[in-house]
């Protein structure tokens, strides 16, 4: 019951996070097109479309309570970003409008009680 109930407290607190991710890269300029978008066992946490630069971005939301087990940014495994990038190609292919814009993931990592992510451009690439 412990388990279950900390494991329900994460994904809600995950959740905000992630909110506060959209909201904060909103006020940056980017649409949010897609917010939780999974393809089989895969998905990206936010897909944002930058007007001014015409980029599409697909972002990936990390939080760590504090340092003990390393930064945020650690915590991207290379099994979890090709999942991603195979989440992407499929959101391409359904949607291919955004095919021929620039494209790059990208990090968004909060630590403790920041409630501003560190932006991490280019976190990894398609290949």
């Amino acid at each position: 019951m412990q388990h279950t109930l900390r494991g329900l407290k994460n994904k809600l607190f995950g959740h905000a996070k992630e909110q506060d991710a959209a909201h904060w890269l909103q006020q940056r300029g980017f649409d949010i097109v897609a917010q939780n978008y999974r393809f089989k066992k895969a998905e990206i946490d936010l897909i944002g479309f930058h007007q001014p630069q015409q980029r599409l971005v697909f972002f990936e939301v990390k939080y760590r309570q504090n340092a003990d087990y390393g930064h945020p940014s650690e915590h991207l495994s290379p099994a979890q970003q090709a999942r991603i990038r195979q989440a992407a190609e499929h959101f391409l292919l359904t949607h291919p409008h955004y095919a021929n814009y620039s494209m790059q993931f990208d990090l968004l990592a909060f630590s403790g009680e920041e409630s501003e992510p560190q932006h991490i451009e280019n976190a990894f690439g398609f290949f």
